[in-house]
């Protein structure tokens, strides 16, 4: 489905990936874990082409990605950002039908319509003319994942999708993000908590210095030699 080939992409001569190579088949869920600064973002904004590789190539359906054909990929592959980044002076609702509208994927009739049978499976139909600043952290994360999943994507990726919510509304993203796994949405996920990857995690890939040092299942990891992987796990919860 996904098929990364040596990714490498640096900033100012300095390399953030090197030789990146990673391959997602359909319904897998990735968790991508790792020190801070070790590029886990990066890769989740080049597969998204938000920043281009510097070298390397990315596959989707065995179709290269292109510069000239990244908005019609951009409409399969969702982002979710750790900041909800939901505007501010539109309405839950309009939040969320801005997208598939404006792209012309759907009607404004049919894209209400989906909105509305969105917002009631996760108990939020009652916020659909609010403005997101009347909501709580894990309210607006739950908003911006049902945005995204308004334009049919065949994978989304999240990037640290609990990391600015306190730790009551965790619980509630994480739910949404588990029923989604269970629907077979095929994601990829940058987080920390350990808890949630045994839960949810197909694979697991350690990034480390701007490469994929480890990868396997969470006990693969626990049993790995490497060092750096056996502190950091034994460092978070």
């Amino acid at each position: 489905m996904l098929k990364i080939k040596n990714l490498k992409k640096s900033f100012n001569g300095i390399k953030v990936l090197k030789n990146i190579n990673l391959e997602v088949e359909k319904g897998e869920r990735i968790v991508i874990i790792g020190p801070s600064g070790s590029g886990k973002s990066t890769l989740l904004r080049c597969i998204n082409r938000m920043t281009n590789p510097t070298s390397g190539f990315i596959y989707f359906n065995d179709i290269l990605l292109t510069n000239e054909n990244i908005t019609e990929y951009r409409q399969k592959i969702g982002m979710v950002f750790q900041t909800f980044n939901l505007f501010n002076n539109l309405t839950v609702l309009n939040n969320i039908i801005l997208a598939p509208v404006k792209l012309g994927l759907m009607t404004e009739q049919d894209a209400k319509k989906k909105a509305c049978e969105y917002l009631k499976k996760i108990n939020l139909i009652d916020k659909i003319n609010v403005y997101p600043q009347s909501l709580s952290g894990g309210e607006r994360q739950r908003v911006a994942i049902i945005r995204t999943l308004m334009t049919n994507p065949e994978i989304i990726l999240f990037d640290e999708p609990t990391s600015a919510l306190d730790p009551e509304m965790v619980k509630e993203v994480q739910e949404l993000m588990l029923k989604l796994a269970a629907d077979g949405m095929t994601m990829i996920i940058v987080t920390h908590e350990v808890s949630f990857v045994k839960k949810v995690a197909t694979k697991i890939i350690f990034l480390d210095e701007g490469k994929i040092v480890c990868s396997g299942t969470y006990q693969d990891l626990i049993n790995s030699d490497n060092e750096t992987v056996k502190l950091f796990l034994s460092n978070i919860k």
